[in-house]
């Protein structure tokens, strides 16, 4: 006959892998390459391709070249705001 602890312990392993996963999605991470090379961003659901800075390169490329300090950018079509973070650093504070 089982006791009450082995019954609970692979309920508990099971609980404790799920929480572990869903925590470790909500983690900012440095994007590793490209423009947005070193700044914090969290993928949440989206794609490993944001962290790894390959995620649309030739319009990251294209922001890097043509925003400046003080510009204004708009984000429209923002899907888990990549471009809007990469913006922000470009333009600044001001």
């Amino acid at each position: 006959m089982r006791n009450i602890t082995d019954m609970l312990q692979p309920p508990i392993y099971e609980l404790a892998q799920w929480l572990a996963f869903w925590l470790n999605r909500f983690q900012e991470r440095r994007i590793a390459s490209s423009a947005a090379k070193g700044l914090k961003f969290n993928t949440l659901r989206g794609s490993a391709d944001y962290i790894a800075g390959n995620n649309e390169v030739p319009v990251q490329e294209f922001l890097a070249e043509h925003l400046k300090q003080g510009d204004i950018f708009y984000d429209v079509g923002a899907n888990i705001g990549f471009f809007s973070v990469l913006a922000a650093h470009l333009v600044g504070d001001n």
